[in-house]
């Protein structure tokens, strides 16, 4: 029996998707020169931010980094919202007494931001963002110390996520995993992520929880 479900955040909960992909191109273009390819993207897609700089560019990281998050930041209020579905899905995990986590990439600033913003904290049982980790996903560090915060095994749980990253970190971890259908990622890439589940809208979860 699934006794909880670790989300990711943006892509996943909340709709970063444009916003994200608009500051790597203002930001490699400012910086670099250029714009990042289709390719580029989608290998850092899902990394923590400082590797995802590095592979742009070794000797300017820090450089982007403090752009990525200069231009994010001043335009994360009225570019991002919750996916539709979203909240009602945190509320019905609740009245189930099924116990909620997230295991982000994200800061923990930008996590405590997303939560006020979008009056969500209050659902959460457990937080891990790239702060309280030494090796963001798909490292399954994350994911292993929610498991202990909430104190249940492996197969207890279920991760549900929108990155090759996601995935990976819950198989590394043992948990089932989920990709949702509302990813950037191109539904023919679907196959190469390897989740156990791939859900179409949010509310389709509460039917795969009723499943196992």
């Amino acid at each position: 029996m699934i006794k909880a479900v670790i989300f990711d955040l943006d892509g996943t909960l909340i709709d970063t998707n444009d916003l994200i992909i608009d500051t790597f191109y203002h930001v490699i273009n400012e910086l670099l020169g250029r714009s990042p390819t289709i390719e580029e993207l989608n290998h850092v897609y899902g990394r923590t931010l400082d590797e995802q700089m590095r592979f742009f560019s070794e000797e300017r990281s820090q450089e982007l980094v403090d752009a990525y998050k200069s231009y994010y930041r001043a335009h994360m209020d009225k570019r991002t919202h919750l996916f539709e579905g979203v909240k009602d899905l945190l509320v019905k995990l609740t009245e189930m007494g099924i116990k909620i986590a997230t295991v982000t990439n994200k800061g923990s600033r930008g996590v405590r931001h997303a939560f006020d913003k979008f009056d969500i904290g209050d659902y959460f049982d457990a937080t891990i963002s790239a702060d309280d980790v030494s090796n963001g996903k798909p490292d399954p560090e994350g994911i292993f110390a929610v498991l202990d915060k909430l104190g249940i095994e492996a197969y207890e749980a279920l991760f549900v996520g929108d990155s090759l990253n996601d995935i990976a970190a819950a198989k590394k971890a043992g948990v089932l995993s989920v990709l949702v259908g509302w990813t950037l990622f191109h539904e023919e890439h679907y196959s190469e992520f390897g989740a156990d589940f791939i859900i179409d809208k949010p509310m389709d979860l509460i039917k795969l929880l009723k499943k196992q």
